[in-house]
């Protein structure tokens, strides 16, 4: 199950690194992102930061892990 995350962003490093910590609290929980930091248009003022794209790279392994479903 995914959260209905809402984090504004600015392009002040310190908003960057707040809601990278934050969408990292979540992931730690167990909430599942999959690819939708890397495909929704507004996580892009996070995506130069390292460690929002560490959460990224452990989100899509995360979801790359889980079982497909049966046809």
């Amino acid at each position: 199950m995914s959260p209905s995350v809402s984090v504004t962003v600015t392009h002040s490093p310190t908003n960057v690194s707040s809601a990278s910590a934050e969408l990292r609290a979540l992931h730690d929980m167990g909430w599942g992102f999959g690819y939708l930091l890397r495909r929704e248009f507004e996580w892009e003022p996070l995506r130069g930061d390292a460690k929002f794209q560490q959460l990224m790279k452990e989100a899509e392994a995360r979801a790359d892990a889980q079982p497909r479903p049966k046809k």
